[in-house]
């Protein structure tokens, strides 16, 4: 979207104008708001102005007689960027594109020093947004529970970002065996709905452990059980004890995995350019190198899994970001130090605080890697990105974290109680009848669905092609082979690297050459510190 100071409001008109992409989560309006025919519904009906707290996975553009506003769901899920001066305002999903279109617009695209430190960073956390602050100079993230609100005065153009307090957002209301109740109630309801309101196969990729079980409970907990639920397992041989387990699964709940899943109704599209794809969705926003060649013209599968676990089960709670940086060079690991913490300032989360990585995970790496479906899909089902759920995990106040275990327990006793692939993960029964029992206190046993607003035939997937064709020069003979992306990791370092950048990426150019040189590693991770270096060639080309 481009505004221009002169031109931000629709000519002649005192209605409002509305673009929304995505889907839309309301628990306590109880509805499901699928693509624009539906959120064009959805607000005629409810009045409702500020969605950031909304779940679901979508961006809102509604422009005004005064001002155009974009709002994004409480997680983030739907990534926007934005460049705003006195005369112009653009605001994308896409780096690549901001900074075409800042060209065009006659503005410099140049980089943003500031930022290197963490985006040369190989920490795992670092393969994605690390800070508000992004690799283009005047470039910015807008994070989870923000908007913007652009206006116009004397022909001035103004941009101002509004954030909640995220720590008020994701707060625990209740006391927690009933906040985790209401939690399960709420995605029950949203998986309920979706399946009923679609009648779209799903598709669950089970790895027999804690995440993926909580989801195939959902699914066996519905008036049709696993009808239309297609399950798929790893049967790589690193992956030998994960496939055991949910072959033990499929024989002990009565269900097929691995079968052939029908595509429906939609029409498969062919990706012509992978990479280019990537370079438009992906490039100085996720390293890591998904390079996707179908995709379904419109949601005709859903892919339901439990991505953002991370976030209730507190993965990172005890994880010191100042304890994963890099010891080379001081005077860098406390530049990187103080980017970090005032990447967490803007939130009034300190760095020394006991979870601050779970608040910096949150903010910044989950809400890009979990919206990563959104290149190939308009819907998909992330029910484990529950509002209340994250808020057990980030307040969590015990030495152990056992919200999901807590959750599938109410889901299913019985999934509850078969074994993992290690001993010390199973469930004691003893512990699994206790907490049954101080759930009869508060569970209701509500089972109820949500109201449904749209056609989910009338959503599309799929890039623009007028977007695709900008990134057309940027192609991969063979996206499969890593030596093509060494090629360009080689070709960009030689050509559009000094020597001051080369000392900064200097560890992520080794690694990259080392991954990529390896037929082993998988081709997503081998490809993720070479994306870092050629973003710097491509996004300022």
């Amino acid at each position: 979207m481009i505004l221009l100071g002169k031109n931000i409001y629709p000519p002649q008109s005192e209605e409002k104008i509305s673009f929304f992409r995505g889907v839309l989560v309301d628990h306590e309006k109880r509805d499901i708001v699928l693509g624009q025919n539906g959120f064009s519904e959805w607000n005629k009906k409810q009045k409702i102005k500020d969605y950031r707290t909304f779940e679901g996975g979508f961006v809102s553009i509604e422009s005004f007689q005064e001002h155009v506003r974009i709002q994004h769901d409480c997680f983030g899920l739907y990534p926007v960027f934005f460049y705003s001066d006195s005369q112009i305002s653009i605001v994308s999903d896409s780096l690549f594109l901001i900074s075409r279109v800042m060209k065009i617009a006659g503005r410099t695209v140049s980089i943003n020093k500031e930022s290197h430190l963490t985006s040369a960073w190989t920490y795992g956390l670092a393969c994605s947004i690390m800070t508000k602050e992004t690799i283009i100079q005047n470039v910015f993230y807008l994070p989870p529970c923000s908007s913007l609100t652009i206006s116009t005065k004397d022909s001035t153009l103004y941009c101002l970002e509004e954030q909640l307090d995220v720590e008020q957002v994701f707060a625990s209301e209740n006391n927690y065996i009933e906040d985790l109740i209401l939690a399960k109630n709420e995605i029950l309801a949203l998986v309920n709905t979706v399946r009923e309101s679609t009648k779209l196969p799903l598709k669950l990729g089970l790895s027999g452990g804690l995440d993926s079980r909580i989801i195939l409970a959902l699914l066996m907990g519905h008036s049709s059980g696993l009808e239309r639920v297609h399950i798929n397992s790893n049967i790589h041989q690193t992956r030998k004890d994960d496939y055991e387990i949910a072959q033990s699964l499929s024989k002990k709940f009565d269900f097929e995995i691995n079968q052939e899943i029908p595509l429906g109704k939609g029409k498969p599209e062919r990706v012509q350019n992978p990479f280019g794809n990537f370079v438009l969705f992906n490039l100085g926003v996720f390293d890591m190198t998904y390079l996707y060649r179908s995709y379904l013209d419109t949601p005709s599968l859903i892919e339901i899994g439990g991505h953002g676990a991370e976030i209730s089960k507190g993965t990172f709670s005890t994880t010191k970001l100042t304890r994963k940086m890099p010891l080379w060079r001081p005077d860098k690991k406390i530049a990187l130090y103080k980017d970090l913490r005032k990447s967490l300032r803007h939130f009034g989360v300190k760095m020394n605080q006991k979870n601050s990585t779970q608040w910096h995970h949150l903010l910044y790496k989950s809400a890009i890697q979990n919206g990563r479906y959104l290149e190939r899909t308009q819907l998909s089902l992330r029910p484990l990105m529950n509002r209340r759920l994250a808020a057990l995990g980030l307040n969590n106040k015990h030495a152990e974290n056992t919200v999901l275990k807590d959750l599938l327990i109410l889901l299913s006793p019985e999934l509850a109680m078969q074994p993992f692939d290690e001993e010390s993960k199973n469930i004691d029964e003893i512990y699994i009848e206790k907490i049954l029992s101080e759930s009869k206190k508060y569970d209701p046993i509500s089972m109820q669905k949500y109201t449904s607003h749209g056609d989910v035939t009338m959503m599309k997937n799929g890039l623009l092609s007028s977007f695709t064709s900008l990134a057309q020069q940027y192609s991969l003979d063979n996206t499969a082979n890593k030596k093509t992306l060494l090629r360009l990791l080689e070709d960009t370092w030689s050509k559009s690297i000094d020597r001051k950048l080369k000392r900064v990426y200097m560890n992520a150019y080794k690694l990259a050459k080392n991954r990529l040189n390896d037929e082993a590693t998988y081709l997503p991770s081998a490809g993720s510190p070479a994306s870092k270096i050629i973003a710097l060639g491509i996004l300022f080309d």
